[in-house]
């Protein structure tokens, strides 16, 4: 996730190395209906939006998201669209790194 640190001098970008999961899990205690199945507390990552440079306030934004029919990970990049791994997606590379992750419940995929 992108962090920025805000001082009288500016804005710098914080690059940080923070995990994520393709599968996200909602623990009982954080939510407060207590009416959810097991099955609605279960989400699973589908897009990813990325920024990728050194500073907060220039850069370049790239995106990720998995496409059902091709059972794949697709990078959309301005005018570009390639298949990704894995790997890519969950362990950016460089002063790229995740600014917005998209999960929907696993159980209307």
């Amino acid at each position: 996730m992108m962090f920025s640190d805000f001082t009288h001098g500016g804005c710098t970008k914080i690059i940080k190395d923070l995990e994520y999961e393709f599968d996200l899990n909602i623990d009982s205690t954080l939510d407060s209906s207590k009416t959810h199945s097991p099955e609605e507390k279960q989400y699973k990552l589908f897009a990813i939006v990325y920024h990728d440079g050194n500073e907060a306030d220039m850069g370049h934004y790239v995106t990720d998201a998995f496409h059902v029919g091709y059972n794949c990970w697709l990078r959309y990049n301005d005018y570009s669209v390639k298949t990704e791994q894995n790997e890519y997606v969950l362990k950016p590379q460089g002063t790229r790194v995740a600014y917005l992750l998209f999960y929907r419940r696993s159980d209307i995929m």
